[in-house]
């Protein structure tokens, strides 16, 4: 998979760890401060300022046509109980999580196709398995990712295009420096997002917190949610 075209909208730091295995890498609206990683990585593209691409991304498909690895690794959480969260914030978990993995999916997959076929990774959770109540709405937009996920990877499938899901628990990115717990480094995400992808893997499951939930589901409800009477 080297040298082989992959434009990526990742986080900055995964991005720069994928460059540095030698992939071409870019981000869809990512910070300003990308422009520091344009420095440091030209052979990539990146685009910084606000995110339209997550429901218009075709233009950006239209203008990146040599694309073999798409990874879908937007995400938010606005942190909205499902009950008592406000409305608007709940879309945008949704729209951002779910909406905009789908929109970016439509707009690059025929690109990936018309080349030969390659891979789709979608960056999940292990709360696309899993839901806290206090952040339901992000729960609910990543299991709908994961839903997702499975749906393309069969539709994709004829086409010569691996859709994959990434699951990981705690990672040690700007969403999450408020959380406490273990935390993979975004370098070793990369890493093992790549060597997953180069394995033809399906899930890549990427720390103890992802493998516990996911061996709890072959136990049921009551597994997963011991405090149900």
């Amino acid at each position: 998979m080297h040298h082989r075209p992959a434009h990526l909208p990742l986080g900055q730091r995964r991005a720069g760890a994928v460059s540095c295995e030698g992939h071409t890498t870019g981000a869809l609206g990512a910070p300003a401060s990308a422009a520091d990683y344009q420095q440091r990585f030209p052979r990539g593209f990146w685009r910084p300022g606000p995110r339209p691409w997550a429901h218009s991304p075709l233009p950006w498909a239209l203008a990146y046509r040599a694309v073999t690895v798409l990874i879908n690794n937007v995400g938010i959480s606005t942190g909205g109980n499902l009950l008592t969260g406000d409305p608007d914030n709940i879309r945008r978990d949704m729209d951002t999580n779910f909406y905009g993995t789908l929109s970016v999916v439509r707009a690059f997959a025929p690109q990936i196709a018309a080349g030969g076929g390659s891979a789709i990774l979608n960056i999940l959770s292990a709360l696309s398995w899993f839901s806290f109540p206090d952040v339901g709405a992000y729960c609910a937009a990543k299991s709908a990712q994961w839903s997702l996920t499975n749906s393309l990877r069969v539709q994709l499938a004829d086409q010569g295009i691996r859709v994959a899901g990434l699951h990981v628990g705690g990672m040690d990115t700007d969403m999450s420096r408020d959380l406490d717990g273990p935390k993979t480094a975004p370098a070793d995400v990369a890493r093992l997002a790549a060597d997953g992808l180069a394995e033809g893997a399906y899930e890549i499951v990427v720390d103890d917190v992802s493998r516990q939930v996911l061996s709890g589901l072959s136990g049921g409800v009551a597994a997963l949610y011991p405090q149900l009477p």
